[in-house]
């Protein structure tokens, strides 16, 4: 099961790793 702290842990960083190889790319597209 995750945990709600891990699901956030992963969006945060899906989020840095969109911003390091894609930057302009919208974040929302992540929600």
């Amino acid at each position: 099961m995750i945990t709600a702290s891990e699901s956030v842990a992963a969006q945060d960083n899906g989020i840095e790793s969109v911003k390091k190889n894609a930057p302009g790319t919208k974040i929302d597209d992540l929600s």
